[in-house]
């Protein structure tokens, strides 16, 4: 009679031991249940950053093409301008015959003095408002072919034969043949050095140089249109991409002054204001 007593006694706490622990691994089980759905939401979130951040590669891989496109442009803005201003200054040349032959006829003609003056003044403004435009082409213009200049060029051997030479040399190297425009240009400074495009010629040659990243051959034949040319029409940019070559061979005290030169000797030029960006970042990251 003793003994079931006993048992039933010491059966209680057996089984709540049994249901307490029952409870723990289902407290457990929960608890990895949760652990895993938690694992597998952040393991989606982590291929959704991935996915973000290829195309975000996507995107700046675009972005650097479009960039590179602009660049090519540029280059082509300036070239076309050049040959612009070409045309305008023969224009002015040729208003300055009448304007010297009006002001000896008014050394006979006194009476008449005061409207040949106004006449001058005129076209002296008609020139101004010339200049003017050519400001307003060169922020306007993208892209242009350069004019024919057939008969402006010559050297006793035919206008025709340099005007084609350039052509040739200029049209590969806006298809990026460089290893065929090279000597092309070269050639054309051997034969044609007098000319007007010379000076072009020089600079497309420290152009090359320079694209391919041969900075110090840049600097070189950059040097030659300044020495040889130096009130060109090309000089400003010659001046511009020489320093942009220095700074890619870290000669930065050089490249400050040939900026700085340009404000000087251009400050009208199109490409003043791109000298003056690279001085303010220079001169403000030395700071």
């Amino acid at each position: 009679m003793s003994i079931r007593p006993t048992i039933m006694r010491s059966g209680v706490p057996l089984i709540l031991l049994l249901v307490v622990s029952a409870g723990g691994s289902f407290a457990q089980k929960k608890e990895m249940i949760q652990l895993q759905r938690d694992m597998a939401i952040l393991q989606e979130q982590v291929r959704q950053t991935d996915r973000q951040v290829a195309q975000l590669g996507e995107r700046m891989a675009v972005f650097e093409t479009l960039l590179k496109q602009n660049l090519d442009t540029s280059t082509k803005l300036h070239q076309a301008v050049a040959v612009i201003e070409r045309g305008i200054s023969k224009q002015a040349d040729a208003v300055v015959g009448p304007i010297t032959s009006i002001s000896t006829r008014v050394d006979s003609l006194s009476g008449q003095f005061g409207a040949l003056r106004d006449v001058i003044e005129e076209m002296s403004s008609r020139m101004g408002k010339v200049q003017q435009q050519v400001e307003d082409i060169k922020n306007q213009v993208s892209t242009l072919p350069p004019p024919s200049m057939d008969g402006l060029e010559g050297d006793g051997m035919g206008g025709t034969s340099a005007e084609t030479l350039f052509n040739s040399a200029l049209t590969d190297y806006h298809r990026g043949t460089y290893e065929s425009a090279e000597p092309q240009f070269q050639d054309y400074l051997k034969l044609y050095a007098s000319t007007v495009r010379a000076a072009e010629a020089q600079f497309y040659l420290g152009a090359i140089a320079y694209l391919q990243e041969n900075f110090g051959n840049a600097v070189s034949h950059f040097d030659r249109v300044l020495e040889r040319y130096p009130v060109g029409l090309i000089s400003a940019d010659a001046q511009f991409k020489k320093g942009m070559a220095l700074l890619k061979l870290s000669k930065t005290a050089e490249a400050i002054k040939e900026f700085e030169g340009i404000i000087e000797k251009f400050p009208n030029s199109t490409i003043a204001p791109a000298a003056e960006g690279q001085l303010e970042q220079l001169k403000g990251g030395s700071r």
